[in-house]
């Protein structure tokens, strides 16, 4: 799958991005995916992956978390 070309990001963020990403890990990195790619709701990706919303928030939550210090890192 991996970023669209995005106006205005330039591909050594969206690359930086994409490592930093991978390195959530799962499900981590598919339920942000699914939010900032996608534009799924909490409940929605809740509901495709069988977890609770508030699970799903959680991990989003950690997921920026991580993803800011990664990219702080990087």
């Amino acid at each position: 799958a991996g970023y669209r070309r995005r106006a205005g990001v330039p591909a050594g963020v969206r690359s930086l991005l994409a490592e930093a990403l991978r390195q959530l890990g799962e499900p981590d990195e598919a339920i942000f995916r699914l939010h900032y790619q996608q534009g799924c709701s909490a409940q929605q990706i809740a509901r495709q992956l069988g977890m609770p919303g508030a699970t799903v928030r959680t991990r989003l939550h950690r997921a920026r978390l991580a993803l800011q210090k990664l990219l702080k890192e990087g």
